[in-house]
């Protein structure tokens, strides 16, 4: 029986499915709830999100819908964890309960001034190539001009909706517990790591694990026994 859930957000392009593999990992008392935006995975037929907003409001209404009577936080990963930071932000806001936690993973603090970059204005060839310095998309997909065709327009819808997100500075922090993770290797710098205590009244705890911006691809079973250790009591883990 599930006493808690955990509410999942995914990367650029991403869609449930990155999640499914976790499931194992995560206790079971644990729901594990990945949330699918529009445009891909199970709602593929649906049109993409125009903007961070729109984006927002329908993850909002997710959550909702799946209720949050327990225990509950929210784990997102690169764009997914902008995404968790200001849908924390809005169930607040609009009187739900506070939730547990938020895993923030893979991304820079938004206060933090680094400029922009315009991904979906990108020529075709432009936009792979920084796909494949990125990391996180597999080769056989830019090897298959169907897949390609597929994959490359819902990738670059989320990076022109992710372009709209203006940040709005809180009157004060939240009152829940940050975890930020980051891979060693990733293109972020100290400060835009540790400006994320800024936004919660606690002390931020920081995990950093080998390997890039997708560094949650081969660590996922230790984030998951991480997420354990933090959503359950201790003796509860330790029986396990």
């Amino acid at each position: 029986m599930h006493n808690m859930k955990v509410f999942c957000l995914p990367y650029a392009g991403g869609s449930t499915s990155m999640y499914m593999k976790w499931k194992p990992s995560i206790h079971p008392m644990i729901e594990w709830v990945p949330l699918e935006l529009a445009g891909r995975g199970i709602r593929l037929y649906e049109p993409h999100c125009e903007t961070f907003d729109e984006c927002l409001e329908d993850v909002y209404e997710q959550i909702v819908r799946h209720r949050i009577d327990m225990p509950y936080a929210l784990f997102g990963h690169s764009m997914g964890a902008s995404i968790a930071f200001e849908a924390t932000r809005k169930l607040i806001e609009e009187g739900h309960s506070v939730p547990k936690h938020l895993f923030l993973s893979g991304r820079r603090s938004p206060q933090s001034a680094r400029p922009i970059k315009q991904m979906h204005l990108l020529s075709e060839a432009e936009f792979i190539e920084e796909l494949r310095l990125l990391g996180g998309t597999a080769e056989e997909i830019f090897a298959d001009r169907n897949l390609l065709e597929m994959f490359l327009p819902i990738i670059r819808a989320d990076y022109r909706m992710l372009s709209t997100y203006s940040f709005r500075l809180p009157q004060q922090p939240l009152d829940i517990a940050f975890t930020v993770l980051n891979g060693k290797a990733d293109d972020l710098y100290p400060q835009e790591i540790i400006g994320w205590q800024a936004f919660t009244s606690h002390k931020c705890e920081y995990l950093f694990f080998e390997g890039g911006h997708f560094f949650i691809e081969q660590h996922y079973k230790e984030i998951g026994a991480y997420v354990n250790s933090v959503m359950l009591p201790e003796r509860i883990v330790k029986a396990t």
